[in-house]
């Protein structure tokens, strides 16, 4: 996800803990950093304080509550517009707050047919097909760059609690066991050496990127800038 933000001023949107946000600050990107909760903006100051970093430009504020236009390099937007009803909508104010030339990295769950309890659970509208997403970036005014699957571990297990009906429980994976730890970093190793080398056909999650066009139709028709 680092790798994939330019440098320069990056907002990123629904910004939960800050994990993202602060590996971009210590990255050299001047990072605005918004989420509608107050409760994980306040665990997003704890940990880029817990870094050593600028928690100043951490706010609140939904994909729709953003009031820069044509002002940022990128924009994030990690497992955003599956909550949000329209999320054409969601996208064009991504759009609209990019400066042109800006890119947007997204993300959100793949696979439609895997929706399920968990999804229930956590406010998913939806999950969503490359061919899904692939048209709501494009109706929302955005020139596709890259798209690929992400977590082919993931698909089977999830596979697994939609044909039972049940929610997969998954907070083992989050204590302090010695087992936790080893599958985590288990985890870490197959996602650096193989998933990201391969880019696998199917995943559990779906990455964008994703351009503004430096100029709109209109501004093209008039011969000026956008």
């Amino acid at each position: 996800m680092r790798d994939l933000v330019p440098p320069g001023r990056v907002l990123d949107i629904g910004c939960g803990t800050g994990g993202l946000s602060a590996a971009l600050i210590a990255g050299g990107r001047e990072v605005t950093s918004q989420d509608p909760s107050e409760r994980l903006l306040d665990l997003c100051r704890a940990h880029l304080r817990r870094r050593g970093l600028d928690p100043s430009r951490v706010r609140p504020g939904g994909v729709d509550e953003v009031p820069e236009r044509s002002h940022f390099d990128a924009v994030t937007a990690l497992d955003v517009i599956e909550h949000i009803d329209d999320d054409v909508a969601a996208l064009t104010s991504v759009r609209e707050a990019l400066r042109p030339g800006g890119l947007a990295v997204i993300s959100v769950p793949a696979i439609s047919r895997l929706y399920g309890p968990k999804d229930v659970a956590v406010g998913h509208r939806r999950r969503y097909d490359r061919s899904d997403l692939l048209g709501v970036i494009a109706r929302a005014g955005l020139g596709l760059e890259t798209c690929r699957h992400w977590n082919l571990v993931g698909v089977a297990p999830v596979w697994l609690s939609v044909r039972r009906g049940k929610r997969l429980g998954e907070g083992f994976r989050y204590s302090s066991s010695w087992p936790s730890r080893a599958l985590n970093g288990a985890l870490r190793a197959w996602f650096r050496w193989v998933e990201e080398p391969i880019h696998p056909p199917i995943g559990l999650t779906l990455l964008a990127s994703a351009r503004r066009p430096e100029r709109t139709a209109a501004a093209l028709n008039r011969g000026g800038r956008p």
